[in-house]
């Protein structure tokens, strides 16, 4: 709001005003301070969404929440295999989370709990992704070649 207004004065302040130019500086000021917020609103967004990762995630070893680590993003993938089963993928900066959805049943579906069984990590280094053409129904496809893989 701050910088919609001072963006307001500036646009109706004449250039020779003797504040014209404190008005520019307050808004170079204010602009800055903005982008520190949402960078950290952002970071602490990320932790607290690993947090909840972290939480929901069986039978993994290690921690998911890690000062380096910043999550990107996630989503449900079906295997070439044909498996239709409820695959996960969690990414991360420094790693890729693979999953099988497991959802605990409650009776009604709204206090039903979707947890997520650990299946194996992989890290980002000598990890490669291919983008694979459109396959009829099967869009969006890609393949994924780690190091172990050759």
């Amino acid at each position: 709001r701050y910088e919609l207004l001072l963006k307001d004065l500036l646009k109706n302040t004449w250039v020779g005003h003797a504040d014209y130019l404190d008005l520019k500086n307050a808004l170079s000021e204010v602009k800055k301070v903005a982008e520190y917020i949402n960078t950290k609103k952002r970071q602490s967004e990320g932790m607290t969404k690993m947090y909840d990762i972290q939480n929901h995630l069986i039978g993994h070893s290690g921690d998911i929440v890690a000062p380096h680590r910043s999550f990107i993003a996630e989503g449900d993938v079906i295997l070439h295999s044909g498996s239709e089963k409820g695959k996960h993928l969690f990414l991360f900066s420094d790693l890729l989370v693979y999953t099988s959805r497991s959802i605990k049943r409650r009776k009604n579906l709204i206090n039903s709990t979707i947890r997520y069984m650990h299946e194996k990590d992989f890290s980002l280094k000598g990890l490669s992704v291919e983008d694979l053409a459109d396959d009829g129904p099967n869009v969006n496809r890609f393949s994924i070649t780690t190091a172990e893989d050759g």
